[in-house]
């Protein structure tokens, strides 16, 4: 019995302990409180969760910009949050233009979430000298804030400051999370949530995403640069881009893609194929193809590339891409060749992949159209490792080659040097 009551008197006092440590840090260090109302947005906002520090300010006096809580004098348990502007001694005045003055200069500051109206200007037309403990408050929401500006708040004092606060700060983890997920459109909003953040890492995450709108900016424009031949040609209704894939590799057949864009394609990313990741490739095959007023692909298989020749099979792929459109084009912008046999007006452009949005995009068509089937040929000849070198002569492929022998996709006018 008597071990019981101990047990009983020991859990007793850890209790009052564990509740007295409690009252003491809500009373004299800080609490977490909410906000209501509007005057501080963008601030603070409804519903936001205040950290109240009730500590700092016995070693110290409140500073300018800081955010500050005082009860309201007309009415029981109610406290305001507002921002301090003056400090004791100065002499405030807010002008027509909705500009804050102190001691006669203009206050640098970029809290206020809009300028001043001139009716809301209040009783701080007029200068107001601040007493020796006394400081002038507004919210940051300056048209929608009761504050020192009218009579009823008026000059707060040091005696009536009782805590200072902070927004409740989201982890730097969690911000990280928010920023991930944040679409292109969306990054503005963040940068203005959290570019007042002092931390570090949440200044990084700030960085970064001024980094990705830059970077989205540059990228615009070198798309804009990129229709300078459709621009060129613009009296033409349906400009086609025209290119090729596969004239090097020693299996396979080489691949032609022919797309006409619309007008004011703005597809971000379109290059050069070769300069893409597969990845990026990918998911720009899935945009063009989408949005593309038409698009085709043309090819010639390893036995007509040895019967007449890579160049003769690539125009031949050409033209059954282009054959295929529909509506047909009445420009083509060709990278690098003038394609025999076709009536159509052409302009053959050196690197036209890298020049031109619509032959960047036919080049993405083909490339992808062509890895995908050299994928599909892996899977029947795993020994020559197709879905990695894509029928080009790697060195694995070159040993699978002199293992194995050729396959019937090799192009035998190319792998002739190799003794077959």
């Amino acid at each position: 019995m008597n071990r019981i009551m101990r047990e009983l008197l020991n859990t007793a006092i850890y209790l009052l302990c564990v509740l007295g440590a409690v009252w003491l840090v809500i009373t004299f260090v800080g609490q977490r409180t909410e906000v209501e109302g509007a005057s501080m947005e963008n601030t603070l906002h409804n519903g936001d969760n205040l950290i109240v520090d009730k500590l700092s300010y016995r070693f110290h006096d409140p500073e300018r910009f800081d955010i500050i809580v005082f009860p309201f004098q007309f009415q029981d348990n109610t406290y305001y949050i507002k921002r301090i502007i003056g400090l004791p001694g100065e002499t405030v005045q807010i002008m027509d233009d909705g500009s804050i003055y102190i001691n006669g200069e203009k206050l640098e500051e970029n809290y206020g979430m809009e300028v001043i109206k001139p009716e809301t200007i209040g009783r701080a037309a007029e200068p107001i000298e601040l007493g020796d403990d006394e400081y002038f408050v507004m919210g940051d929401n300056r048209n929608n804030s009761s504050d020192s500006r009218t009579d009823m708040v008026g000059n707060i004092t040091r005696e009536n400051i009782i805590v200072n606060g902070d927004k409740q700060m989201e982890s730097a983890a969690k911000i990280k999370e928010i920023l991930q997920a944040a679409s292109m459109e969306k990054l503005p909003e963040f940068i203005a949530e959290y570019e007042n953040d002092p931390r570090s890492g949440v200044q990084k995450l700030v960085s970064g995403a001024l980094k990705k709108i830059d970077a989205l900016e540059k990228e615009r424009q070198r798309i804009e640069n990129l229709k300078k031949y459709e621009k060129e040609y613009a009296q033409y209704t349906y400009i086609c881009g025209i290119d090729e894939v596969g004239r090097g590799p020693l299996a396979g057949p080489v691949v032609a893609g022919a797309v006409i864009l619309p007008k004011d394609c703005d597809i971000l990313y379109i290059n050069d194929s070769k300069q893409l990741s597969e990845k990026k490739r990918e998911e720009l095959y899935d945009v063009i193809t989408k949005e593309a007023v038409a698009w085709a692909v043309g090819y010639a298989s390893p036995e007509r590339i040895d019967e007449i020749n890579i160049l003769q099979a690539t125009y031949e792929a050409m033209r059954e891409a282009v054959g295929k459109l529909d509506p047909a084009p009445d420009l083509l912008l060709n990278d690098a060749v003038t394609i025999p046999g076709v009536e159509i007006r052409q302009v053959p452009i050196i690197k036209g992949d890298a020049k031109s949005i619509s032959i960047g995009a036919a080049s993405i068509v083909a490339k992808v159209t062509r890895d995908r089937l050299m994928e599909q040929y892996a899977d029947v000849f795993p020994e020559y490792d197709f879905a990695s070198n894509k029928g080009y002569g790697s060195a694995a492929h070159i040993a699978a080659l002199k293992e194995y022998g050729p396959t019937p996709i090799h192009r035998h006018s190319f792998i002739k040097n190799f003794g077959f």
